[in-house]
C-alpha cells in the first residue's frame, strides 16, 4: 500500500528528529532543512538512510539535492544561480512545486529554497510512486 502524504512527512520529521537528537519544534511543509534546521551533510545521510529503510527505497542524493548542478559554471555565476540554473533545478525537479527562485540568488540561499520538507516529501512520494508502477 502507498503511504500518503502525511504519512510520508510524518516518517521524514521522525527521522530528522532522529538524526538531529535534539529538539526542532514543530516541522511544516515549509521547513527547511538547511536553513531552519541545520541539518547538515553527516544529518542528511542518516534521514535519507531512515526513510529509505521505512520504505524499503533507493533515493539518489543528487536529486534530492543537485550539489553538481549548482556547482556547474554553466548553472552558477560568481556564487548566483543563472536563469539556465533555474530552468535545470525546475527539469530535474518535476515531482514537486518549487519555491520561487530568481536568477541571481546566492547559491546558499538556492539550497535552503530546494530542500524543505514539502519538496523531501514529494520526492519520496514520487520514489514510492515509480516503485509501485
Amino acid at each position: 500500500m502507498v503511504p500518503d502524504k502525511t504519512e510520508i512527512e510524518t516518517t521524514i520529521a521522525s527521522a530528522i528528529r532522529k538524526a538531529l537528537n535534539r529538539e526542532v519544534g514543530e516541522i511544516t511543509p515549509d521547513t527547511s532543512l538547511v536553513t531552519d534546521l541545520a541539518v547538515d551533510s553527516l544529518d542528511l545521510v542518516e534521514i535519507v538512510y531512515d526513510v529509505e529503510e521505512a520504505y524499503d527505497i533507493q533515493l539518489e542524493p543528487d536529486e534530492l539535492f543537485p550539489q553538481r548542478l549548482l556547482r556547474d559554471p554553466d548553472n552558477v555565476n560568481e556564487g548566483t544561480i543563472t536563469a539556465g540554473g533555474i530552468a535545470k533545478l525546475r527539469e530535474q525537479f518535476t515531482f514537486t512545486s518549487l519555491a520561487e527562485i530568481a536568477p541571481g540568488t546566492p547559491v546558499a540561499d538556492v539550497a535552503g529554497k530546494l530542500l524543505t520538507m514539502r519538496v523531501f516529501a514529494d520526492y519520496v512520494a514520487y520514489v514510492i510512486g515509480k516503485k509501485s508502477e
